[in-house]
């Protein structure tokens, strides 16, 4: 489930990813998955214990969910075009970035 907000990574890919997405909006999360892809990292799927906080911050109306699901397409498509035209490329954090994670 890409919408769940618990995310893992590793300090490396952690780097990589945030120097490299480009979504500030509801689907950064497809980006994370492509980036992933075109950088060959497997994803994997962990069972961790979640408890469920009351008080989502949706609008659950229906017009606002037929809203925010042709944004999120429009999002997911614009990550597979920009990509694919090369419009946004991938690049690597420098050295002296990564150093500042240790």
């Amino acid at each position: 489930d890409t919408q769940c907000g618990f995310k893992l990574f590793t300090r490396k890919a952690a780097s990589v990813l945030s120097h490299n997405l480009h979504l500030r909006r509801w689907a950064f999360d497809t980006e994370l998955v492509v980036v992933m892809e075109r950088k060959g990292w497997p994803i994997a799927e962990v069972a961790v214990t979640w408890h469920e906080v009351a008080g989502s911050k949706i609008d659950e109306s229906k017009l606002a969910l037929a809203l925010n699901s042709l944004g999120m397409l429009r999002d997911m498509v614009c990550v597979r075009l920009c990509y694919i035209v090369r419009l946004w490329t991938l690049s690597m954090p420098s050295a002296t970035e990564g150093e500042k994670d240790k």
